[in-house]
């Protein structure tokens, strides 16, 4: 009966027969809930467990990945497989459907694409991303609300150029990415330089990304808060140590709002 101190939020919700619960606990599996009636009710209902399931009120800093997390990377991504794919008897259709096999296998799943196609790997088109919708009013929010936030993302040259060019370069105090760094996600050496940047501990801290690999097992290590976005490629991941477990899951970045 092992009650999970990981919550998820805006997800398909989980029922139970249980009626007026005389405990509820949470911890590593689930909730727990004791109780003698049932009846059926949503185990994961946030006014029943928003308070025991929040950021602790410590937090000072929130640190985002970029590609997938505030950055929609979609054009970008079909740019590469159709010039990747071109001149051969490969479909797009066929390249994704043997990307997404290998990310649930736990593999990277483009490096894995293009050695099992043969295919050579083209350049990454970073003019073709752009903020996700729900990116600036997130950000917005959160500055408004006093944090402090930062970046750590594996980027080519030139991060803090097109921040600037998205105009998001006003919400971040610290940035730190892999190109100018020489340093790049899970290396814990990223994270620590932005820590450091930031004056800031690890358990002050919540790092925001859709990779468990890159993101989550990282900053787990260090003891950050971890925050789990389910989109983009990512969201297919799946947990392959105990350490890329996240501490809390949202599918959209406005959900984050609800955890601080």
């Amino acid at each position: 009966h092992a009650a999970v101190n990981r919550r998820v939020v805006g997800s398909s919700p989980t029922w139970g027969a249980i009626k007026e619960p005389s405990f509820v606990y949470q911890g590593k599996r689930g909730f727990l809930v004791v109780s003698c009636e049932f009846s059926w009710y949503n185990l994961l209902d946030k006014s029943r467990f928003e308070k025991e399931s929040n950021m602790p009120l410590t937090i000072k800093w929130i640190f985002f990945d970029l590609g997938s997390t505030l950055i929609d990377e979609t054009v970008a991504d079909t740019r590469r497989i159709k010039e990747m794919i071109s001149g051969t008897d490969i479909t797009e259709e066929v390249y994704r459907e043997k990307r997404l096999e290998m990310i649930q296998k736990g593999r990277n799943g483009d490096l894995s694409a293009i050695e099992y196609f043969a295919l050579t790997k083209t350049p990454w088109h970073s003019e073709d991303e752009a903020p996700y919708l729900d990116a600036v009013p997130t950000l917005t929010e959160l500055t408004r609300r006093g944090y402090k936030l930062g970046v750590i993302a594996n980027q080519n040259c030139g991060t803090a150029q097109r921040l600037k060019n998205w105009d998001l370069i006003k919400y971040f105090d610290v940035i730190a990415a892999s190109a100018e760094l020489g340093m790049a996600k899970p290396d814990p050496a990223i994270f620590k330089w932005a820590l450091k940047q930031a004056e800031c501990s690890p358990k002050n801290a919540v790092m925001v990304g859709d990779r468990m690999d890159n993101d989550i097992a990282p900053a787990n290590l260090l003891g950050m808060h971890t925050v789990r976005l389910k989109r983009g490629l990512g969201a297919y991941h799946n947990p392959q140590l105990d350490v890329e477990i996240p501490e809390f899951t949202i599918s959209m970045l406005t959900e984050l709002l609800d955890l601080l």
